[in-house]
């Protein structure tokens, strides 16, 4: 085929796209243009405003340069249409400096030169506000902020105890050969270890809590959660899986990905009336351009889908059309939140995904979860967690803990993996003690705790003052209520508590080879 003729000189097109910049500068709605590197072009006052970046100049500057924290559904649109040359829309928060945060609809297109590459994007946002309803968004907006903090302090709580728990069931395994034994000890480690992930399901839905991807065997996944979905449903509703053949594997939080079929599950259960079926269902799909315009919110591509459907009385289409919002619920006061479709919705998005809900009165309801194809090998878990632990060569580790349980258990734990330890009740402490010329060879702290530091503030005085100590942190915590631009200047570990035996031995030993006490 012919290229087609260029319709302008350099110097008419030059002019025309000045003219251009000046156009979408002046213009009252939220506009933005991306170039192939996705560094802005041009955007609007309007745009700037919006998002906080008043009169700053953003010529050749990506978006999540200034704001790292940008919605993942949000990113990951832009990337697919560079790559696929298709758009798509969505609504979600986004950051606006000094932690404050807008909830905006928005929409990304492609820009394509006159070969028809994509040789930008075409950005468009409006305030979800807009539409009248400015109350009602705020009212929810701050319910939803009120469980965040809630969760927060709860999840700490909870994660110090889950912590005890398990540091204390495993120290038992240790020490009993009995395998009947054992195996109670297993079971009860499995159950605290279910308790971490209803904890870390909480902080998501909440909004606490930074998802942590990894690459899951879908039909392998279902079957290992098999007993616990089973478990949430009546002696009269039966459960099926029909796993696809040769199902991908999807990239996305396996304790997220838990939590959104158990909420699915749920809402199954209670939408049959007496005895019925629950079936989850897996299947590659591939999305062509055109049927993905015919979906909102999808995006052509490889995908997985993971469908829950159920033989219950269905929904009416003005029902199904507001069941994806925060605190819709049809059930009677108590009985549910309203937030079990949302945060199965976010669960999708932060995957890179969408949700299609198709129901009609008698017919029952199918929830499906269409989560991207990804390229990356899942890890075979012999080659993970539950390989052998790396055992310490008698380095001495100083713990930094104000919980005095959690304190002693870490310790107790450190010693089994061949480590001598000392302890302090808080970053004060610590410091006295490597001024008093103790060989520490890693620092393992708490970020959290009482006194003038915390456990950030007491690594960078590491860093400076003793530079040859390795570093460590831990939290119950959620990552996100930490200023993430002093997580950067620490570039220290953190894991989040609870953890396994296993993964306190291998942040341990990746720390310890950090700082040079360990040999690889």
């Amino acid at each position: 085929m012919a290229k087609p003729e260029q319709p302008f000189s350099e110097q008419e097109a030059a002019s025309l796209g000045g003219a251009l910049v000046r156009f979408i500068t002046a213009a009252p709605a939220a506009l933005a243009f991306l170039d192939a590197d996705l560094r802005y072009s041009a955007w609007s006052k309007a745009w700037a405003g919006l998002h906080g970046f008043g009169a700053r100049d953003l010529a050749g500057v990506r978006h999540q340069q200034l704001r790292p924290d940008s919605p993942a559904a949000w990113c990951a649109a832009l990337h697919r249409a560079l790559e696929t040359g298709s758009g798509s829309a969505g609504m979600d928060s986004f950051a606006t400096g000094g932690h404050r945060t807008v909830l905006l609809r928005w929409r990304v297109e492609p820009v394509k030169d006159l070969d028809g590459a994509v040789a930008g994007l075409s950005l468009y946002c409006e305030a979800a506000e807009a539409d009248g309803d400015y109350e009602t968004e705020q009212s929810k907006r701050q319910r939803l902020e009120t469980i965040g903090r809630l969760a927060g302090v709860i999840a700490h709580d909870f994660n110090n105890l889950l912590t005890v728990i398990l540091a204390n069931l495993e120290l038992a395994a240790f020490r009993i050969r009995n395998e009947d034994a054992r195996g109670l000890l297993r079971r009860a480690s499995e159950a605290a270890e279910m308790g971490a992930s209803f904890n870390k399901r909480l902080l998501a839905l909440a909004g606490g809590r930074r998802s942590e991807p990894a690459v899951i065997k879908v039909n392998r996944h279902i079957t290992d959660t098999w007993q616990v979905v089973e478990r949430i449903l009546s002696e009269d509703t039966r459960l099926q899986f029909h796993p696809g053949a040769d199902v991908w594997p999807v990239k996305a939080d396996p304790s997220e990905l838990d939590g959104a079929l158990l909420n699915l599950v749920a809402n199954a259960r209670d939408a049959i009336d007496g005895s019925g079926e629950v079936t989850i269902a897996t299947k590659n799909v591939q999305l062509t351009t055109a049927e993905a315009a015919r979906i909102a919110g999808a995006m052509p591509g490889d995908f997985v889908r993971i469908s829950v459907a159920d033989t219950g009385s269905g929904m009416p289409s003005e029902v199904a059309e507001q069941a994806m919002e925060p605190f819709f619920t049809t059930k009677p006061t108590g009985a549910g939140s309203g937030l079990g479709l949302t945060s199965v919705g976010m669960t999708v998005a932060r995957a890179g995904g969408f949700l299609l809900l198709d129901s009609l009165p008698g017919e029952g309801t199918t929830v499906s979860l269409y989560l991207p194809r990804t390229l990356e090998a899942a890890q075979d878990p012999d080659d993970g967690e539950d390989a052998d632990l790396p055992f310490g060569d008698g380095q001495l580790i100083l713990v930094v803990e104000d919980d005095p349980l959690v304190r002693e258990a870490v310790l107790q734990r450190l010693e089994v993996l061949g480590y001598a330890v000392l302890e302090a009740a808080d970053g004060e402490a610590a410091l006295a003690l490597l001024k008093q010329g103790e060989p520490v060879d890693l620092v393992f702290s708490d970020v959290v705790m009482p006194g003038r530091l915390s456990g950030y503030d007491l690594a960078l005085l590491l860093r400076r003052r003793f530079p040859g100590v390795g570093v460590l942190l831990t939290s119950g915590y959620a990552s996100r209520m930490v200023p993430r631009r002093r997580r950067i200047m620490v570039r220290s570990e953190l894991i989040a508590k609870p953890y396994s035996l296993q993964v306190l031995a291998r942040a341990v030993r990746r720390a310890l080879l950090a700082a040079g006490k360990a040999e690889g």
